[in-house]
């Protein structure tokens, strides 16, 4: 991106501080005390943030919930005042923040069209005259007609980002409003945001998914506690939040990280430290972090899955963990690296035929890998009252980069929905890319991939 094309969103130390009371009475208290005295203290949910975005340019945003990131863009679209600070707008916004912004449940989603478009500025012969595009985009049939206070999540936010991007707008805000979307509309979204970024539109896009961050942005900005903690190009800075997720957010513990990483490059260089000062974690870095914080061995808690646990408790998984080839605990591993995945299980009943098996699902909820014993033809030992056994799996995690649960179970056989003991979601690791710049677009990534190509003869054919 050119440093000389058109600023639209010009943001200098912005601030913004919320009035935070002990208890109700407080805020009565403060009505009549004014200035004099002070009932509440101040929370500041954004320091000091300062950000410039140009025409054409795509910038992400990534941090946890409660980074400051919803307040950052609540500013930039004009809905919320900063504390501090001052943020200057050139041309449209057109902003997707959460479900239900700009939208009035009781009325139809017609005439939230009209609403919409008029917030967003637009004329209602503009709106007419782009109606059909935008019912076209939206897919939701006769439900046009009827209050969105009857449409599915989905189906809303297929609505507002219709109406969106279809306003002819210089900027663009996404925040995590995509994900409620099936895989057909968000694969349809991304295609529209590539057209809109090639037409110049300025995006702003918050998600927690760095693959897609990576993809579509040109810088990012890191959130953390209100500040922005680090900032560059897309790769490097979605390998560096990756990095301080796996310390758990301690900034502490990744700066310890970056300062090896950059004694690392000085040798690599002749003793020499980049410029800047900046440094690129790769995968290898990330992975050992996350394999550091891992404790020796870890119990599942399972008063926090007892809204998704199910069976009738003849046996029950007293714990579930995910090793290397070392017999280490682990939760993060390569594209590729052959793991273990661990379950402890203890039978409280005779239980004369069983089978064990699990799936691993992403962040989206699909069945990326299922396999048990029934299908793997392997028999389990017997199932004596009182007998506690660790059942292992090894396997190749030739998947793409990213989160995954694993929901373990123990069945009667694999065709009835009837189990001993099945935790949906019971373990979380992440798959992480040892080469940082390299895209993977499948679900799977197969282990054997060879490319050839052979001359044809044309002359032979004639």
């Amino acid at each position: 991106m050119s440093s000389k094309a058109e600023i639209l969103i010009q943001a200098t130390d912005l601030g913004k501080a919320y009035q935070i009371y002990s208890q109700p009475i407080d805020r009565l208290k403060q009505m009549f005390a004014g200035r004099r005295r002070r009932y509440y203290r101040d929370f500041f949910a954004l320091t000091g943030i300062n950000l410039t975005v140009r025409r054409g340019e795509t910038v992400g945003i990534l941090g946890r919930n409660g980074a400051g990131k919803s307040t950052l863009l609540q500013i930039l679209c004009g809905t919320l005042q900063p504390s501090q600070g001052e943020v200057r707008v050139s041309g449209r916004i057109a902003a997707l923040l959460e479900l239900g912004t700009g939208f009035n449940p009781e009325f139809t989603g017609r005439e939230n069209v009209f609403l919409y478009g008029t917030v967003l500025g637009l004329r209602r012969a503009e709106i007419e005259d782009r109606l059909q595009t935008i019912l076209d985009f939206a897919e939701i049939g006769e439900f046009i007609d009827l209050p969105v206070k009857t449409y599915s999540s989905g189906m809303f936010v297929r609505l507002a980002f219709s109406v969106a991007i279809n306003v002819d707008p210089d900027i663009l805000i996404v925040d995590e409003a995509l994900a409620v979307g099936d895989a057909r509309f968000q694969h349809r979204c991304m295609t529209r945001i590539r057209q809109m970024q090639a037409s110049g539109v300025a995006i702003i896009y918050v998600s927690h998914d760095t693959e897609g961050v990576k993809r579509l942005c040109d810088h990012v900005l890191v959130l953390h506690d209100g500040k922005v903690v680090n900032e560059g190009p897309a790769s490097p800075m979605a390998n560096w939040y990756l990095a301080l997720m796996t310390t758990d957010y301690d900034l502490g513990k990744l700066k310890e990280i970056e300062a090896q990483a950059k004694a690392r490059d000085a040798r690599d260089q002749g003793g020499d430290e980049r410029p800047d000062g900046t440094v690129d974690l790769d995968a290898s870095e990330v992975v050992a972090v996350a394999r550091r914080q891992v404790k020796p061995r870890i119990e599942t808690d399972i008063a926090e899955f007892k809204y998704f646990r199910y069976g009738d408790g003849r046996a029950r998984i007293n714990n579930i963990f995910l090793s290397d080839n070392k017999g280490d605990v682990i939760d993060a591993a390569f594209v590729g690296e052959t793991v273990s995945l661990n379950l402890e299980i203890e039978f409280l009943q005779n239980v004369p035929e069983y089978g064990i098996g699990l799936y691993i699902r992403d962040t989206l909820g699909t069945n990326v890998i299922g396999l048990n014993t029934f299908q793997e033809q392997f028999e389990p030992g017997p199932g004596i009252d009182g007998r506690r056994i660790l059942f292992r799996l090894r396997l190749s995690l030739d998947i793409k980069p990213g989160f995954y649960s694993v929901s373990p179970a123990i069945a009667y056989d694999q065709f009835r929905a009837e189990w001993l003991d099945y935790i949906d979601n019971a373990l979380i690791f992440r798959v992480v890319d040892r080469e940082p710049n390299r895209l993977i677009f499948g679900l799977y990534y197969p282990p054997i991939r060879i490319f050839s190509e052979v001359e044809i003869d044309v002359s032979a054919r004639e």
